[in-house]
C-alpha cells in the first residue's frame, strides 16, 4: 500500500498504476505522470496543471494555452492615408450577437474573434469583423452575408479584425 517504488499501490513515491504518486505511469493522482487523471505535471492527461495531450486542455501550461494565436485576431486601426475603409464599403456582412448583453467592448472582440474561427464562420467564409456603433454586435463580413457595409457603419468603425495570421 505505501512504498517508495511500487508496481500497483495506493499511495508510492515512484509508481506505475498507482492511485497517489509522486513520479508515475497510469496514476489517477500524481505530481509528475504519463496518461494520468489528476496531474501537476503530465503527458496525456485527463486534467492537468503542465500538460501535453490533455483532455480538457490541449499543450497548456496553468490550463493556458501555450499556442494562443491558434482563435486569435489581429486588430487592425484605420488611418486616413491607408484607404482600408473603402476596401469594406458595400461588403456583404452578417451581425452576431454574442448571448451576453452586458459585454465590455474587449469581451465582445473576443467573443466575435472566437465565432470568427467557428465552423458556421468558415463556411459562410467570413474573413473578418468590425465593431458595431452602439458596441453590442459584431459585423463579421466576407463572401456572403444578409446585408451589405454601409459607409456609417464603416466610418464609425475605428479598428477591423481579422483571424491572427490572415
Amino acid at each position: 500500500m505505501y512504498s517508495v517504488l511500487s508496481v500497483c499501490g495506493i499511495v508510492t513515491m515512484m509508481s506505475v498504476m498507482a492511485s497517489s504518486s509522486f513520479c508515475s505511469v497510469l496514476s489517477v493522482n500524481t505530481a509528475f505522470s504519463l496518461a494520468s487523471v489528476n496531474s501537476v505535471a503530465s503527458i496525456a492527461s485527463v486534467n492537468s496543471v503542465l500538460s501535453f495531450g490533455s483532455v480538457n486542455c490541449y499543450g497548456c501550461v496553468f490550463n493556458i494555452p501555450i499556442n494562443r494565436d491558434m482563435d486569435a485576431c489581429d486588430k487592425y486601426t484605420f488611418t486616413e492615408e491607408d484607404g482600408t475603409k473603402d476596401l469594406l464599403y458595400g461588403r456583404a456582412y452578417k451581425t452576431f450577437t454574442p448571448a451576453n448583453k452586458d459585454l465590455s467592448e474587449g469581451e465582445l472582440v473576443n467573443d466575435c474573434c472566437l465565432y470568427i474561427h467557428s465552423s458556421e464562420a468558415k463556411a459562410h467564409r467570413l474573413q473578418g469583423f468590425i465593431v458595431n456603433t452602439n458596441r453590442t454586435a459584431c459585423m463579421v463580413f466576407g463572401e456572403t452575408g444578409d446585408a451589405v457595409l454601409g459607409r456609417s457603419d464603416v466610418d464609425a468603425a475605428q479598428n477591423v479584425y481579422k483571424p491572427a495570421g490572415k
